[in-house]
């Protein structure tokens, strides 16, 4: 190769260089501005704040129950003559008053069993007073044996009586003993009863109570006299809810349904409470009035301890262990670890890291409950 032809090689390749050169320029000025290598913007998490502060507290356990009349305010009606129900004028939860008639009772059918063996009594007693006194003739009786004879026909003819069998007499018409609601009514027409038989049973007062199962477990907690919230299972809306105290609570679970029977009696029942009704009962086990609350959706566990996550004034989450106490359905109370007016994380709170930035959601002002 000669020395011209190494000098045109030589110039050809500078003119390449230069070119590549330049066309590098623009790449190279943008990475100058670029973040060096081997750094990263730091993550800002979003969540959702609430403000720690004092507020009454109490801890519930929650079950339902059933309203009924309170026996201690029922009256029976007793029938006062054997016969045939004619006609039943009540139905459970009717309102009466004194005097009112609630049935009519009429003779017994005079083929019925119980007339046919009143009248064989009656015939068979007859018949031994008159051999009674026969042996009395003979002294093979005693004046108390013919006074027996004649005291067995007096009952048995009273019992006939009171059968009015076939007799064609006028029903017995059975009145309300005072004003009341009828509870049960325990015949129907058509059917045979006996002198002496409840037929209506009469709550002569509103007074009311419920009877609620709770679990075994839940028991030890309870105690007669605990404040109790009743409120109808399907209450309408605005319905305030009834208080009232545990009455009584049984040492026994029930074999059937396995839950321990309670009673909250109501001397004066609200007027939308009826027997029969289905109740929320809430039982109230403790309660403090002025506890430190955060929600329950701030607690993070780490390692079995339970924390919150505090925002400070540098918009750093940092995690602290708390001591817990009594809780709601939706807060619970802090022992210690927290102060009043300390903002915690709830929304976003399990993707936190200790130290870590974050910034309030968009509507969700910070420290907001």
């Amino acid at each position: 190769m000669t020395a011209d032809s190494r000098r045109d090689g030589q110039r050809a390749s500078g003119h390449e260089a230069m070119a590549l050169l330049l066309a590098l320029l623009p790449i190279l000025g943008c990475r100058s501005d670029a973040t060096p290598a081997g750094t990263s913007q730091p993550v800002v998490a979003t969540v959702a704040t609430a403000t720690v502060a004092r507020a009454a507290i109490a801890t519930t356990i929650a079950t339902v129950g059933t309203a009924e009349f309170d026996p201690e305010h029922l009256v029976a009606t007793n029938l006062v003559r054997a016969g045939q129900v004619i006609d039943v004028a009540t139905v459970a939860g009717q309102a009466v008053r004194k005097g009112d008639v609630l049935l009519s009772v009429g003779p017994v059918p005079a083929g019925s069993l119980d007339a046919q063996k009143a009248r064989i009594d009656v015939d068979f007693a007859q018949r031994e007073l008159v051999r009674t006194r026969r042996l009395l003739g003979e002294k093979l009786a005693t004046n108390q044996d013919l006074q027996n004879a004649e005291k067995q026909l007096a009952s048995n003819r009273a019992v006939l009586a009171a059968l009015g069998a076939a007799d064609g007499g006028a029903p017995t018409l059975v009145r309300a003993p005072s004003d009341g609601i009828v509870a049960q009514v325990l015949v129907r027409p058509g059917a045979l009863v006996q002198a002496g038989q409840e037929a209506v049973t009469l709550a002569v007062h509103r007074a009311m109570l419920v009877r609620a199962g709770f679990e075994v477990e839940d028991v030890p907690r309870l105690a007669e006299g605990a404040p109790i919230e009743l409120l109808p299972v399907y209450a309408a809306p605005g319905t305030p809810p009834v208080t009232a105290r545990l009455s009584r609570l049984h040492a026994i679970a029930d074999p059937t349904t396995q839950l321990v029977e309670a009673i909250i009696q109501l001397p004066e029942p609200p007027t939308w409470l009826v027997a029969g009704m289905r109740l929320h009962v809430q039982a109230q086990v403790a309660s403090a009035r002025e506890a430190l609350c955060l929600p329950r959706d701030a607690i993070v566990e780490r390692d079995g301890q339970p924390g919150a996550f505090v925002v400070g004034d540098d918009d750093e989450a940092r995690w602290r262990p708390v001591s817990l106490g009594i809780s709601d359905s939706d807060r619970i109370q802090v022992v210690s670890g927290l102060a009043d007016g300390d903002v915690v994380v709830t929304t976003g709170r399990t993707s936190l890291a200790d130290g870590m930035p974050v910034r309030v959601r968009a509507g969700d002002e910070r420290g907001g409950t």
